[in-house]
């Protein structure tokens, strides 16, 4: 029955993600530029809702309750809200990335060392949610780890490939359909009434404030300064087209939370891990309704799977191995290719979930973050801090990574590691500005 149900998702994602149209320069990453305000609600919604947000918060409430809205609900609003205020200011510089946004500050050498941090960023992610899926289907489907990990490979691959961003957006449709239709089953039919009280649930909820701060800061600081929204913003229609899209994701990624907590409060601490979790859920629900929640949660992990495998494609393609415009498409089919086979490999390494999304927050939040900012937000160009910043920052990032992955540093282990690259990251800003007041300095750096 599971093969069934997998086959024909498959072929589903495959058939509605396959691009029937070759896309043009802005097709491929940006969907021309045409997303109206529901559809990037959509694929925002579908790309935030990813593993950490399924198997991790329903393992975390069946712990802590309410409480596990800290883990991802918490800095996921706190990022939204962020880019609906921001809104206007990235479209006001007509972004296509990142990294060409910093190099008009900074220069192209900054911008370089910028897109290599992001790549990472984005294979760490995209790994993560291969971590979720391999756990899913080889716990389902009685599969080796491996042969789990390389099916969900091949089939986002198969739609990718071909259609790029606009294949991501009408499969988040798809995905984000079933991911409702699971959310309502599981809440009836197990978490319907677990929930308790408002007043008990909010209680439980300020309960974890402390525990989970430093999660929180790490996370947010990261995912604003991730290309996910930024990628969404910039293809929307219009200004207000971006920011009405961001508020239907707020409404829609907090009525998640409000369906899957109770389901996991429900299911009760006795699920240990992600797998006995779901064989739990399995047991308690009809073989129909199983199937729709297999489904819905792996819809869930690929969703977010293919955006991050989108945008790794666009930093290596534009950032890092640009090479002439006539040669984009095959440059970015080929990237995304690549980009999938490295996510595979860190996949193999990093089997923690949460642990790889930490590590990947990390650098995002301790290398870019602040310059990143400051290139938005700034107008005069500041090279040399630009420089001090992303080294300070991005170097510590990427050693406590490798620490991370096994290499004996004895650095402090995330998120208790973010404060010191983050700290390192502002004074090596800082310092950088007072090294670029002392000397002449050029006029504006043009993005070339």
């Amino acid at each position: 029955m599971t093969w069934l149900v997998f086959s024909l998702y498959a072929l589903l994602l495959t058939a509605v993600g396959i691009h029937r149209r070759q896309p043009g320069k802005d097709g491929f990453f940006f969907a021309s530029r045409r997303l109206g305000s529901l559809w990037v609600g959509v694929t925002l919604t579908a790309s935030w809702v990813g593993a950490a947000s399924t198997l991790v918060t329903l393992q975390q409430s069946a712990v802590n309750g309410h409480a596990a809205l800290w883990v991802m609900a918490v800095p996921t609003v706190f990022t939204l809200v962020i880019f609906f205020i921001i809104t206007r200011t990235i479209r006001n510089h007509d972004f296509t990335t990142l990294p060409r946004l910093i190099r008009r500050l900074y220069g192209p050498r900054i911008s370089l060392v910028a897109g290599i941090l992001i790549f990472v960023y984005m294979i760490l992610l995209t790994s993560s949610q291969l971590v979720a899926w391999g756990k899913f289907l080889s716990g389902m489907a009685n599969l080796p780890y491996t042969v789990a990990l390389l099916l969900g490979v091949v089939l986002v691959c198969a739609y990718s490939i071909s259609g790029g961003f606009p294949a991501v957006v009408r499969t988040d449709g798809v995905q984000l359909t079933l991911m409702g239709a699971a959310l309502a089953v599981m809440y009836l039919l197990i978490g319907h009434g677990a929930g308790g009280s408002f007043s008990r649930g909010f209680a439980r909820f300020l309960s974890g404030a402390g525990d989970h701060a430093l999660l929180v800061f790490s996370f947010t600081l990261a995912w604003v300064i991730s290309p996910v929204v930024w990628q969404r913003v910039a293809a929307a229609k219009s200004t207000r087209s971006a920011r009405l899209g961001i508020l239907i994701a707020i409404v829609l990624v907090l009525g998640f939370y409000l369906l899957v907590i109770p389901v996991g409060m429900a299911l009760g601490g006795a699920a240990a891990g992600d797998k006995d979790l779901l064989l739990q859920m399995q047991h308690a629900l009809p073989s129909w309704a199983w199937s729709l929640v297999f489904l819905g949660l792996g819809s869930a992990i690929l969703s977010t799977t293919d955006t991050a495998l989108n945008l790794a494609a666009m930093t290596l393609s534009l950032d890092l191995f640009s090479r002439g415009k006539h040669s984009l498409l095959p440059r970015a089919r080929l990237a995304t290719l690549a980009s999938a086979a490295l996510a595979m490999a860190a996949a193999w390494q990093l089997p923690s979930i949460l642990q790889t999304l930490g590590v990947a927050s990390e650098i995002m939040a301790a290398g870019l973050f602040v310059p990143g900012m400051a290139a938005l937000l700034l107008k005069k160009p500041w090279p040399r801090a630009g420089a001090c910043s992303l080294v300070a920052g991005g170097g510590f990032a990427l050693l406590s990574s490798l620490n991370a992955f096994g290499l004996p540093l004895s650095l402090p282990q995330w998120p208790a590691s973010l404060p010191w690259g983050l700290a390192l990251s502002v004074t090596g800003f800082g310092c950088g500005m007072l090294w670029d007041s002392w000397r002449p300095q050029p006029g504006k750096i043009r993005d070339r």
